[in-house]
């Protein structure tokens, strides 16, 4: 028989008393857990699209996202007004293998007694079961899915909530957005922009369609709400300006902007090239052209927004050992351009120089562009600039435009890791003399 805690002496009813806090807190850790600010401004939010953005592993994204889908499956979502329960929620990952890290991070989380009681997790393969599915008490279920099925798996079914960490594809973000549309769904997002395309993302979020929670890496981020010193980590150390200080010097500057700030892009302040001179006259910058036959490139990207769409052209002089790169122009339209007016612009960059069309060795140009409002292709260029030349009687109608304007993301080293490569082919010309 267990006495009282008021029949024991201090020390043993403080042990008691920990233990049973111990208990509380391992089936529902969620509850016990000190918000950090940004969190509770996420979770008082009432829009239905919403998107917690940060450095990685930084401040509790997915803890936050994980909190909100428990209350709402239980219906007690402390903060908003949510779906009557039962509900269906999703929880979506980028693959099975972070699927099973959620799915033991949400078990650590949740309120245990809440389930079904024949819930059970295996930390190896996630929930035991089929799908998974986690089953409330009162009816809710969540089914942990991943962005890697087919748009058309996840195009059945209502979901009121959905957790999701972006997919690559718009089409499947669209699939996922569309199953609330019925019973006003709400998608909640969190991530740190890096290692897939969220150009989509913030298109909508500085359109104002998602409601942006952005947090920069700073010491207010790591203290919880009502408290004045910042959380610890395991080892008892305080996330404080040292810490950060720390973590930024061990980033490399350019990626800092995204792994710690959490920015939409990478980038870097002052010179991205060390080896760049940039007084003119000095070691890379110069009035004139070199006195040898240059092969003439044009480079093309696709966009609608200004500084999206961009074109750059390029004289490489072959002459030498290594080939040395000439960025002679470039044209960078204004917003909202469209072929017609891009093609142009290119068109005078070339006269710049006394060339024209023919006188291109190679373009190369971008994946289709597919914004809200414009859609553009390198086939929109060439077919434009052929217009153009025609009219001005620089190109016969019967003979297609040449060169062609040939996709660069295209063929060997086309993929992952290609900016890089063309970054340190530019770095090593930029370090040889004359380059």
């Amino acid at each position: 028989m267990v006495a009282a805690a008021a029949d024991l002496p201090p020390l043993a009813r403080l042990v008691q008393l920990t233990q049973e806090q111990r208990r509380r807190t391992q089936r529902y850790g969620g509850h016990y857990l000190l918000p950090l600010p940004h969190q509770l401004a996420f979770w008082q939010d009432p829009a239905r699209l919403k998107l917690l953005r940060l450095g990685q592993q930084v401040g509790g994204k997915t803890t936050a996202g994980l909190i909100e889908v428990d209350w709402r499956c239980q219906g007690t979502h402390p903060h908003l007004k949510t779906h009557r329960v039962p509900i269906e929620a999703w929880i979506v990952s980028p693959s099975w293998k972070k699927s099973v890290e959620i799915q033991i991070k949400f078990w650590d989380l949740c309120n245990k007694d809440a389930l079904v009681e024949s819930t059970q997790l295996d930390k190896k393969k996630g929930f035991i079961g089929h799908s998974p599915v986690v089953e409330y008490k009162n009816g809710s279920i969540i089914r942990f899915k991943t962005a890697k099925q087919d748009a058309l798996d996840l195009a059945s079914g209502t979901v009121h909530v959905i957790l999701d960490e972006p997919p690559k594809q718009q089409r499947v973000f669209e699939e996922l957005r569309a199953r609330g549309k019925m019973v006003a769904g709400v998608l909640l997002l969190t991530m740190t922009p890096i290692n897939g395309p969220v150009g989509y993302l913030r298109d909508l979020a500085e359109e104002g369609i998602i409601s942006d929670h952005h947090h920069r890496l700073v010491p207010e981020l790591f203290v919880p709400v009502g408290r004045t010193l910042p959380r610890r980590n395991e080892l008892g150390e305080p996330y404080d300006a040292a810490f950060i200080a720390q973590e930024r010097r061990l980033t490399a500057k350019g990626e800092a902007a995204v792994t710690l700030d959490g920015e939409w892009e990478v980038r870097s302040e002052g010179r991205i090239f060390e080896a760049f001179d940039p007084t003119p006259g000095g070691a890379h910058i110069t009035e004139d052209l070199p006195p040898v036959n240059l092969v003439v490139c044009l480079g093309l990207d696709h966009g609608e927004k200004t500084f999206k769409q961009a074109s750059i052209l390029v004289g490489v002089n072959f002459s030498g050992e290594y080939p040395a790169v000439h960025a002679l122009a470039e044209a960078l339209p204004g917003q909202w351009s469209t072929p017609e007016q891009d093609a142009p612009q290119i068109l005078n960059m070339l006269g710049m120089f006394g060339w024209s069309w023919k006188d291109v060795d190679h373009a190369t140009g971008d994946r289709r562009f597919k914004g809200g409002l414009i859609s553009k292709s390198n086939e929109d260029i060439e077919k434009e600039i052929r217009r153009i030349l025609i009219r001005e009687g620089k190109w016969d109608y019967r003979l297609p435009l040449r060169p062609r304007i040939v996709n660069a993301k295209k063929g060997k080293r086309a993929g992952h890791g290609a900016p890089k490569i063309g970054l340190d082919f530019l770095h090593r010309c930029m370090a040889r003399k004359g380059h």
